[in-house]
């Protein structure tokens, strides 16, 4: 009950959540689609792949680089800290997984710029719900750079 008022919104179910060391997927940088629901550990050059929860979970992770890439089945996640290379990584598991299954992307406003910035680099084929509005997300924070915010 405490997360369905939270996702609506309601503020103090969402300061109980954070309490409790909860949060909201909306609120976790990630990708998700419909795709695998299985988490699958692939290869990914040069990075350490370790299956946990009993199979559930793949967490990638690279000595030396900030942030992972948690793959849960149809979600991975990059949590707090992440770097363009563990955005690449996840952009090429979605890449895998996911195919031509639109992506959405939650989390903050810097990082989801980011991925559409690594995205438009990799050029991995990915294909993102509502990229019309992520395409405008660049043209945000330079404007708030510019305003002074």
């Amino acid at each position: 009950w405490l997360r369905e008022q939270a996702a609506r919104g309601d503020a103090e179910a969402i300061a109980a959540l954070e309490t409790r060391n909860e949060r909201l997927p909306e609120r976790i940088n990630g990708m998700e689609s419909s795709g695998k629901r299985l988490a699958a550990a692939n290869r990914i050059a040069d990075w350490d792949c370790a299956v946990v929860d009993g199979g559930r979970k793949a967490v990638y992770s690279r000595a030396g680089v900030k942030g992972r890439v948690i793959d849960q089945g149809k979600r991975l996640e990059l949590g707090e800290t992440w770097s363009e290379e563990s955005i690449e990584v996840a952009l090429k598991l979605a890449a895998v997984k996911f195919g031509r299954r639109p992506i959405r992307l939650t989390g903050s406003d810097e990082y989801r710029t980011a991925v559409m910035q690594v995205e438009k680099r990799l050029r991995t084929g990915v294909c993102f719900q509502d990229e019309a509005r992520l395409e405008r997300l660049p043209e945000r924070e330079r404007g708030r750079e510019n305003d002074g915010r």
